[in-house]
């Protein structure tokens, strides 16, 4: 699962259900990290919140997904803000 950190930031939980994933690993560095547009997606699935097919694309675990950052894809941080959005009650 996600949790949000601001409107803005979600930290994605290792062993949770949400994962950040990006079609590449950035060229020429010694630590994991995405290159091109990063995007989430749940555990397990082949395509992410915003309907890109992810199926060899590597996964960050505990990275966290920032829908300002560079590169974030602005559908999957939709999604976020919905998955995160508070339940609204409708009284009859």
């Amino acid at each position: 699962m996600a949790r949000a950190v601001s409107p803005s930031v979600f930290v994605v939980e290792e062993r949770r259900d949400w994962q950040v994933t990006a079609p590449h690993l950035a060229p020429h560095r010694q630590d994991r990290e995405p290159w091109g547009t990063h995007h989430v997606k749940l555990e397990g699935s082949l395509v992410t919140a915003c309907g890109q097919s992810a199926i060899a694309w590597p996964v960050f675990w505990g990275r966290p997904f920032d829908a300002t950052a560079k590169g974030a894809c602005p559908r999957c941080a939709h999604v976020l803000r919905l998955a995160h959005a508070p339940q609204r009650r409708f009284s009859a």
